[in-house]
């Protein structure tokens, strides 16, 4: 009986660990990526390896949307873009990026009661073979009117993050 017990514990300590194991998701290759972007009379300009990753299908805050994201790799200042583009309504943006110590950002992202805008503007995608190019216009949180550009020379699948 013991031996039976035994096994069986054996068995549902082998299930319990297996049902929490995760397999590990990669990181989307990098493409060639342009960024040339202005805060006020400050500029902020990258050349060299960034994310750019696509998504035809995802979804913020329950809202289904298409969505482009590009963001600078390797090593600081960092800048991020985000464009979500619902079947039907105005596109979701946000841009933040880093000159010296002042941070700007502006997101237009928010679906209900969730998300929390800053500054406001526009964040036009237009594509280009396998890439395209994003062109900012637009008021940080902190007042500054940015703008300029971000090109990616393509896009990798996205992948699938948070929950249901």
């Amino acid at each position: 009986m013991k031996l039976i017990a035994t096994l069986l514990l054996l068995v549902l300590s082998a299930i319990t660990t297996d049902a929490q194991r995760r397999v590990g998701q990669t990181a989307p290759a990098t493409v060639s990526t342009v960024m040339t972007l202005k805060a006020g009379d400050k500029v902020y300009n990258f050349n060299g390896q960034g994310t750019c990753t696509h998504a035809p299908i995802a979804a913020i805050y329950g809202l289904r949307a298409e969505r482009w994201t590009a963001e600078r790799t390797g090593d600081a200042p960092g800048a991020t873009l985000a464009v979500w583009r619902p079947a039907s309504g105005s596109d979701l943006v946000s841009i933040a990026f880093t000159i010296g110590d002042t941070r700007y950002a502006m997101s237009t992202i928010k679906v209900g009661a969730n998300g929390t805008t800053e500054g406001s503007g526009t964040i036009a995608f237009a594509r280009n073979g396998a890439g395209g190019t994003f062109t900012v216009n637009g008021t940080a949180g902190n007042g500054a009117k940015i703008s300029g550009t971000v090109t990616c020379s393509g896009f990798t699948p996205a992948i699938a993050e948070g929950g249901n």
